[in-house]
């Protein structure tokens, strides 16, 4: 398989809306990675450092420049080394977040992802988990992060975002198009229903498996 970095190891991006399942299936497949996946696997997931992202933010920074750095800290601290030792790497999150969550328009989404393709490794895998806005806000609520009041206005934004990450794949990998609608098993971009979990870790870990080979 041609890679789209020069790096040795593996790179797997775990992708979806807030409450659509990320950090669950990056959880099962940590539980599963003794007996499916390579020994040197790294589980990480941005943002890297919270609290300085959350600082920077209250004082008034631009949001894209400060999730920028903060990924930079991470890649090399985090990503490269592990990919350039051959390691398998799967992150909760990565560039399609900032492009979904930063662009102030549709249009501003593929030129996002094409700086940030520019400048950080890209990965082997995407994994995108597509849950309806309504499962995942309710995945929300039930956390406690959401006020009933807000729900409606935050539906909205939701289905935004989901409309986004659609343009994340079909804008920027065209050739993958067709298997990307028809949710096929490309070993590139692989979009999992994250409603029924027993499906998404099964089909994460083949696709996993493929990719790393």
């Amino acid at each position: 398989m041609n890679k789209p970095h020069s790096y040795l190891g593996t790179l797997v991006a775990l992708e979806g809306l807030p409450g659509a399942g990320k950090t669950t299936l990056a959880a099962q497949l940590a539980a599963a990675h003794a007996r499916h996946l390579p020994a040197d696997t790294v589980f990480t997931s941005e943002p890297y450092d919270r609290i300085r992202v959350r600082q920077r933010l209250d004082s008034g920074d631009d949001p894209y420049a400060v999730f920028t750095s903060d990924r930079s800290d991470h890649v090399e601290a985090v990503i490269k080394p592990a990919l350039k030792r051959g390691a398998l790497v799967i992150c909760d999150r990565y560039t399609w977040s900032t492009a979904v969550l930063q662009a102030a328009s549709s249009v501003e989404v593929g030129a996002i992802q094409i700086h940030q393709g520019e400048i950080f490794p890209e990965p082997d895998l995407w994994i995108y988990l597509d849950t309806h806005p309504e499962e995942c806000l309710s995945r929300v609520r039930s956390r406690g992060d959401l006020e009933w009041e807000q729900y409606r206005e935050r539906l909205e934004e939701f289905s935004l975002w989901r409309a986004r990450y659609d343009l994340c794949a079909l804008s920027c990998h065209p050739s993958r198009v067709q298997r990307f609608t028809n949710d096929g098993g490309d070993p590139f971009l692989v979009r999992v229903d994250g409603s029924p979990k027993e499906y998404a870790i099964n089909r994460a870990i083949a696709s996993i498996q493929e990719a790393s080979k």
